[in-house]
């Protein structure tokens, strides 16, 4: 038990310093490659940019306006770490954080727009079945940001969420309405 307890601390504490050095040399590299889908799923992964002398100084958050084919719309908003609960905070709410700020940026990477596009639209869809039953159109998603300024230039209580943010419209989802053609391998 005492060895496995030594190997568990020894993991962790490689997998820790390997992840904070900005250069990551070839055999640091191989170990967080074997130890990747163990660090995402417990999200103790981290980029080098949080150490960074400059760290990202921007606080955001996303939300989108879902347009139903009846043209009633709703609000959806992606989950902020401020606003979940504890225990939601302590199981995914960080993760929530890392894959909005670090993957979802404006006008980038539209497959993973895409992704988040067409989970929103399963979503609506399966909540609808057992609702009012609209028909979901498209979703127009929304980024709303401010810059977090130095304390020594603005200083904000510890606790005190953001008020002003400004917004800007970052990626609009349409559902693709193409048959989708599947060879068939029954020969």
């Amino acid at each position: 038990m005492k060895t496995l307890v030594s190997i568990f601390i020894a993991a962790h504490i490689t997998m820790m310093v390997t992840s904070g050095l900005p250069d990551r040399s070839v055999i640091g590299q191989r170990i967080l490659n074997h130890l990747r889908d163990y660090q995402v799923f417990f999200g103790l992964d981290q980029t080098w940019s949080m150490f960074a002398p400059n760290p990202s100084s921007v606080n955001s958050y996303l939300d989108a306006t879902i347009t139903f084919k009846d043209g009633s719309t709703e609000k959806w908003t992606f989950p902020r770490s401020s606003q979940l609960s504890d225990w939601d905070r302590f199981t995914g709410g960080e993760r929530f954080r890392k894959y909005q700020q670090e993957n979802l940026k404006a006008m980038e990477r539209n497959e993973i727009w895409l992704d988040l596009g067409h989970f929103l639209e399963k979503e609506v869809n399966r909540i609808e079945r057992s609702g009012r039953g609209r028909v979901f159109e498209q979703a127009q998603f929304y980024r709303h940001f401010n810059t977090v300024k130095p304390p020594t230039e603005q200083f904000i209580e510890h606790g005190k969420l953001s008020t002003n943010f400004q917004t800007e419209s970052v990626f609009q989802y349409k559902p693709t309405e193409q048959v989708r053609h599947e060879a068939k391998n029954d020969h």
